[in-house]
């Protein structure tokens, strides 16, 4: 049984990941999720590695460019959101971001903000950040003020 429960797992989370990365990615890529490689004996062995596939062929997920890799795991994260509400017999509507732009340079930024813009179309997007830079990206911003004993919201 718990075997059928991860093939099915596996199969709904590569389909929905390569969904999302479809509409996030300039450039064809998949992936695929690896549950089992073999061992140097030959035996075997339980893993859980990404791949992706591209133009370029068959690669592992830290062979692939810093944005790529990011769209990648984005695409993968909203994949298992995704199942997640559904299982709880719901879609997903709001998507809470905390702090995902804090290690991107301009470029990947730029890639973060057309993802946002992707996903604005089917969900409510809710942006968390320090970055004062990323209030030129949105029309909607909620500036909270913390004087480090209570918070108060600005106008």
């Amino acid at each position: 049984i718990q075997s059928h429960i991860l093939d099915t797992v596996i199969s709904e989370l590569e389909i929905l990941s390569n969904s999302f990365l479809s509409k996030l990615n300039h450039k064809p890529f998949s992936v695929s999720f690896v549950t089992q490689k073999l061992d140097t004996k030959g035996q075997a062995k339980e893993t859980f590695d990404i791949e992706v596939l591209s133009p370029e062929g068959k690669q592992s997920i830290e062979d692939i460019s810093g944005g790529e890799q990011f769209r990648v795991a984005f695409s993968v994260r909203l994949a298992l959101a995704t199942i997640q509400a559904r299982r709880q017999g719901r879609e997903l509507q709001l998507l809470l971001l905390d702090e995902v732009s804090s290690s991107l340079d301009k470029r990947g930024l730029e890639t973060f903000m057309s993802i946002i813009r992707e996903l604005e179309k089917t969900m409510k997007i809710l942006v968390i950040t320090h970055d004062d830079s990323l209030k030129e990206h949105f029309q909607d911003i909620i500036k909270v003020k913390n004087n480090g004993v209570s918070a108060t919201i600005e106008q």
